[in-house]
């Protein structure tokens, strides 16, 4: 911007230096004074503002003069275009949306999948949870912090499905590591689905076995659910399987 004007006023200058003035072409031919006009002797150029003396005998004044007052016109707008640049800056940054503030990771925030279905398997769940919360992580537990469908009363299946996907999407992708629970004939289809997200997203898995059922081709898992864990804590002894998870965190980071 500041050099646009320095352009113009240099510009202007030589011009009114060196064009010829006839004595027909009056003052009211040889002036536009703070306009957006094309001045009739200024060529191309849109003028910031310029002016031309002119003397009885319809010549320009003395160079000297001349220059003198081009020069302080030179210097008005070179300060003017200094002082409106950092206003015009500090208004689109002003205008600019203010980004996201993402929640600051801890690297200790697990999002815990599993089935929660029935008393049985929420206490369960419970149980697990109790110990990773001992040894300082912070845990979101769909049963406990997010939604049930049994108690969004009133809503259509559309509405449930939407807000308890949303709660359950959000979480997985704010957690460091996913905890999953992988008992049943099966694991749980929606704890796969988490478990596929929080892999997708480079979340450290990890999963908690206690059951004998999921057998395939003699692997205790489907591989492209193994897969995506660093570690599987099991063990068909409950006891002990939570004595090796109490261990483990005494001595290792999840």
């Amino acid at each position: 911007m500041i050099l646009n004007r320095l352009r113009s006023v240099s510009i202007l200058a030589c011009f009114l230096c060196t064009y010829p003035v006839k004595p027909e072409d009056r003052a009211q031919r040889l002036y536009c004074v703070l306009k957006s006009e094309r001045c009739p002797y200024f060529c191309q150029e849109r003028t910031v503002f310029c002016f031309m003396m002119i003397s009885d005998g319809g010549t320009i004044m003395k160079k000297r003069s001349f220059i003198i007052a081009v020069l302080s016109m030179l210097l008005t707008v070179t300060l003017v275009g200094c002082n409106t640049a950092p206003a015009e800056a500090a208004a689109e940054t002003a205008a600019e949306p203010a980004a996201e503030t993402k929640p600051e990771s801890t690297g200790k925030r697990i999002y815990f999948a599993g089935p929660l279905f029935n008393e049985a398997e929420r206490a369960y769940n419970l149980r697990v949870v109790e110990i990773l919360e001992n040894h300082g992580y912070e845990v979101f537990l769909p049963q406990r912090d997010g939604f049930l469908a049994a108690e969004l009363e009133g809503k259509t299946e559309e509405e449930k499905v939407a807000q308890i996907f949303k709660k359950d999407h959000d979480e997985v992708l704010k957690s460091d590591i996913i905890f999953m629970v992988l008992d049943g004939r099966i694991p749980d289809e929606g704890a796969c689905v988490e478990l596929g997200m929080a892999y997708e997203a480079g979340k450290r898995c990890y999963g908690f076995k206690n059951d004998a059922r999921s057998v395939e081709l003699d692997m205790e898992l489907n591989p492209l659910i193994a897969g995506c864990f660093i570690k599987i804590f099991s063990d068909l002894n409950a006891d002990k399987l939570f004595a090796s998870l109490e261990e483990y965190l005494k001595e290792n980071e999840l």
